[in-house]
């Protein structure tokens, strides 16, 4: 007869890890952008595979895209990151990150 081992458990899968932002259930790993990743912010948009998390209120002003996104939303069935919608353009996050220059300007550079 085999022992009736149990098999090793699975480590948990933490919310504010950085490695991966589509939380427990997801496989698939992001990271966060460099420049647009705002600890204050209140939605992460993961572009491919890139977390941008700003501010909900520039978008809608901005694109009306986002304006009908944000009005249809559903917060039921919203998956979260750290308490914040998450949103998956399917812009890739390089364009993503350009469209983000536009609308938030960074004094990085100066």
């Amino acid at each position: 007869m085999s022992s009736d081992r149990c098999p090793a458990k699975r480590s948990r899968a933490n919310a504010e890890s950085t490695s991966n932002l589509n939380g427990a259930s997801s496989s698939q790993n992001s990271k966060r952008d460099d420049d647009f990743w705002f600890e204050d912010g209140n939605v992460v948009l993961v572009a491919r595979d890139v977390g941008f998390r700003i501010y909900r209120g520039l978008l809608p002003t901005q694109s009306s895209v986002f304006a009908d996104m944000f009005a249809s939303s559903s917060p039921s069935n919203t998956e979260l990151y750290d308490g914040c919608p998450i949103i998956h353009p399917s812009d890739p996050a390089d364009d993503f990150r350009d469209f983000l220059r536009v609308l938030i300007p960074s004094s990085k550079g100066l």
